[in-house]
């Protein structure tokens, strides 16, 4: 899971602004919590993007009034949001500060002024800077590029891929067998009609090393990119994009639709918003909504404004009441994300209730790809499993009565998938390991497309948001039949083993979840 760097003010942006408009949010979210309980009787009642928007959106006089002073300004690239929660526009540099009250000479802000005329139209402001000119060679060499850290292979071919297979890195087929998604592929489910979609911000994908990646593992699928802008971080970098889109395609090598959302470099915040505004939009996917989103990127809850939050927040119940599934890696940085400065605290998106959050594991295999033990992923310099409970968001009820954890808040992560350096990708012209949970979040994500074409098979409706069905079959007999739980490790960098700190224990903790989920007992119980 990668962070986002801040480059120095003297950079040449495109700004977009999103205007959260007035609407129905609190009949959205209770919509959305009625639609993702199994107790419910709307349970997988899913609505259309124009469904809700036509139950909760804004009025249209309401729209009209923030598009004719949009218009007024000459604001360019005016959007309305199918689900009419917001629109969009680009400002440049004169727009910005004689409305919005922004100097983007300076250090990009979300602290804004609402113009007066908008005031009783609008929610929120949300403010995306999308950097446009290359940054400096000084900065270009002070960024840690991922691939100097990993043992790269020089010799790219297919053979040295699988050459790379050990007790401790495993070929896709191996990690698909050891959480029973081969059995899926077995019965002819491998992604057919399936759509999912990626979204990071700060990377751009290599076509050539996926494609390469592509024909080793002989895999039909391929995928698609909708960017904001050309530029993006040195090709060394890409390996956040290279990592989401091979883990998901090596288990679904036949979906009909993969869709990289991306942006390029965007700095100041908002990215998320950006990203899910995108990702929810049908006008942007050929084939109708992803109905799984992968996201490997997050920061932490305290560097995201209340309006951010609160747009982003809409997108998510959005996501839920039309049937996707919302997935986001948890970190990198252990409990409360400790060894990173300054320290991170739980980190957003993966916070939302609205989206299941993987953190990381260890495994160990025996030769028939049967898992003999699960541990914390922790690595030797204390990074590990990022978890801890939240600051913004309040316990779920789905998420209560898990033992002794004290407090009220939300607690990370809900699951957890191999996080070790236990992945082969192919970066940059060279074969590599790799992980972290930039891995076992889209590693469950493709997981979840298979779940959910093997439902609509029977003629099922896909799972949407996961999280309150998961934590009824944690809280029943059904427990030990469906999930690994880890016993064993800590994500708390000083080596804590307490459960409220990071340490492991049996059922529910702040380092691995419910634990890792067994797909092929998963599928016996919705069936």
């Amino acid at each position: 899971m990668s962070n986002k760097s801040i480059p120095t003010p003297a950079y040449n942006y495109k700004h977009i602004v999103h205007f959260g408009l007035l609407r129905d949010s609190v009949g959205l979210e209770t919509n959305a919590h009625a639609i993702s309980s199994p107790q419910s009787n709307q349970y997988q009642d899913y609505l259309t993007t124009g469904q809700t928007a036509q139950k909760f959106g804004s009025s249209s006089q309401n729209i009209q009034q923030v598009v004719n002073y949009l218009e007024s300004i000459a604001a360019k690239n005016i959007e309305i949001h199918p689900s009419k929660i917001s629109i969009s526009a680009e400002f440049n540099t004169a727009q910005m500060q004689q409305h919005l009250c922004v100097d983007s000479s300076k250090k990009p802000t979300q602290k804004t002024c609402t113009p007066e005329s908008l005031a009783p139209y609008i929610k929120e402001i949300v403010l995306n800077y999308f950097l446009l000119s290359d940054p400096s060679n000084e900065e270009k060499n002070n960024i840690t590029t991922t691939a100097k850290l990993q043992s790269i292979i020089n010799k790219p071919t297919c053979d040295e891929a699988k050459n790379l297979q050990s007790d401790n890195v495993f070929l896709p087929k191996q990690m698909m067998t050891a959480f029973g998604i081969d059995q899926l592929h077995q019965q002819g489910f491998k992604g057919q009609g399936m759509r999912a979609a990626i979204l990071l911000s700060e990377v751009i994908p290599s076509r050539a090393d996926n494609d390469t990646y592509r024909d080793c593992f002989s895999i039909t699928a391929d995928y698609r990119e909708l960017t904001e802008t050309p530029y993006g971080l040195p090709l060394s970098n890409n390996i956040e994009a290279q990592i989401d889109i091979q883990t998901i395609l090596s288990i679904a090598p036949e979906i009909e639709e993969l869709t990289f959302i991306g942006t390029g470099v965007i700095v100041g915040g908002g990215d998320q918003v950006w990203l899910l505004s995108k990702a929810t939009n049908p006008v942007n996917f050929q084939h109708g909504l992803p109905q799984v989103i992968s996201i490997s990127q997050g920061s932490r809850e305290s560097d995201n404004s209340a309006d951010e939050i609160s747009l982003a927040e809409s997108y998510a119940q959005l996501v839920a009441v039309t049937g996707s599934t919302l997935i986001a890696a948890s970190g990198d940085f252990g409990y409360l994300n400790q060894n990173f400065t300054p320290a991170l605290g739980a980190v957003y998106p993966a916070s939302s209730p609205w989206t299941t959050s993987v953190g990381g594991i260890e495994a160990q295999l025996n030769n028939q790809d049967q898992i003999t033990s699960v541990a914390v992923w922790q690595k030797t310099n204390n990074d590990g499993s990022g978890g801890g409970p939240s600051s913004i968001f309040k316990r779920p009820n789905w998420q209560k009565g898990l033992g002794a954890f004290p407090g009220e808040q939300r607690l990370t992560p809900d699951i957890a998938y191999i996080a070790s350096n236990s992945y082969i990708y192919f970066n940059g012209g060279h074969w590599l390991t790799n992980g972290g949970t930039s891995a076992s979040a889209p590693f469950f994500a493709g997981a979840i497309s298979l779940v959910n074409q093997q439902l609509i098979s029977k003629n099922k409706k896909p799972l949407g948001a996961l999280n309150p069905l998961l934590y009824q079959l944690a809280n029943s007999y059904l427990y030990d039949d469906i999930f690994y739980s880890v016993t064993q490790g800590t994500s708390n960098i000083h080596g804590d083993l307490d459960p409220n700190i990071g340490g492991a224990c049996y059922g529910y903790n702040q380092a691995t979840g419910l634990g890792a989920v067994k797909i092929n007992r998963l599928i016996e119980q919705l069936n």
